[in-house]
């Protein structure tokens, strides 16, 4: 059994309408029938562009949001043995509290020792990250954005947890500190076995920390695979325009650069059959009225007209992008 199985999971926001009677008039579609399983001590990377739905399947996973459909799976106690890495390093911390008492709220909260014995555990996680264990009375405006960072993970590690979801941990962070902290996780990792859920922008962090990535666009989940794989073979269209969008280390690497045209549609009212269509080079018109289902072995991909090994996508106006609805 794998560790987290999600099957079917839909998360809709309601969006209301009145000021004394208020009504709904529509919904968010945030995730849409998202499936997929996590593994005892790998790394799933999850990238796609803002709004795809990333954050919400990472906050589905932990329980902080309750799903609209569909179900979680977690072998093990939810709340002790999965925990959360937050964006942003500033805003996740109580700025009126000292970090040894933010990070030891895991161990109050479930009772855990004695508030001598919890201070210890404390300082013991705050070396564990990088940290003095003797600023442990010391508030958060009096750390960087990096030394924040490093508070959250140890409070996340407080409860000995399986497995830990990193929504965007770096995003917020300098590019120096960003290294940083993410060679501290692989450490972690490899010293405490733990599992991750890595959720980033940056394809080139995935890529190093990942041992599968799947690729989310408006919802859905629409390739998945082991991320060497997926780096150098991608079968959907989106995302090779993801890839070829990606920076790199040699700027003289020759590379075809796709460039999709229009916006991501609203979640509001998302574009029937293949969500993709409406910027896809490749949709024709199968893909206006039949939604392409996730399928292969290992390595999968929902698209009617998968990008062919060796083949390079033209960056051109979609001729279907009227037809979304």
């Amino acid at each position: 059994m794998s560790l987290l199985e999600v099957s079917d999971v839909r998360k809709y926001f309601p969006i209301k309408s009145g000021v004394f009677f208020r009504r709904e008039v529509g919904r968010v579609h945030a995730v849409d029938g998202v499936s997929l399983s996590v593994e005892a001590g790998e790394t799933l990377g999850v990238v796609g562009e803002s709004g795809c739905g990333k954050s919400t399947l990472a906050r589905c996973m932990t329980g902080l949001y309750e799903v609209t459909s569909g179900k979680i799976t977690f072998d093990g106690d939810m709340r002790r043995d999965v925990q959360m890495v937050f964006q942003d390093p500033y805003g996740s911390l109580n700025p009126r509290r000292r970090i040894g008492s933010i990070i030891a709220d895991p161990l109050v909260i479930h009772r855990e020792g004695t508030a001598a014995s919890r201070r210890e555990r404390v300082k013991e996680l705050m070396a564990l990250v990088g940290l003095n264990p003797e600023h442990y009375n010391r508030f958060p405006a009096e750390f960087s954005g990096g030394q924040r960072q490093r508070v959250g993970i140890a409070r996340a590690l407080a409860l000995n947890p399986r497995l830990v979801v990193c929504d965007e941990p770096v995003s917020a962070l300098d590019v120096s500190i960003q290294a940083q902290v993410v060679n501290l996780l692989k450490d972690l990792q490899t010293e405490l076995g733990l599992t991750y859920v890595f959720i980033a922008h940056d394809l080139s962090v995935v890529r190093y920390v990942s041992d599968r990535v799947a690729v989310m666009y408006l919802g859905k989940i629409v390739e998945i695979a082991p991320g060497e794989e997926l780096y150098e073979r991608p079968r959907h269209p989106y995302t090779a325009a993801l890839l070829s969008a990606a920076s790199v280390a040699d700027p003289d690497r020759p590379r075809d650069r796709v460039v999709l045209r229009g916006d991501v549609p609203s979640p509001i009212s998302p574009p029937r059959a293949c969500r993709f269509h409406p910027r896809c080079p490749k949709a024709q018109e199968r893909c206006t009225v039949e939604e392409p289902l996730l399928l292969g072995d290992g390595h999968q991909w929902a698209c009617h007209f998968p990008v062919e090994p060796g083949e390079h996508l033209r960056s051109a106006e979609p001729g279907l992008e009227g037809r979304a609805g």
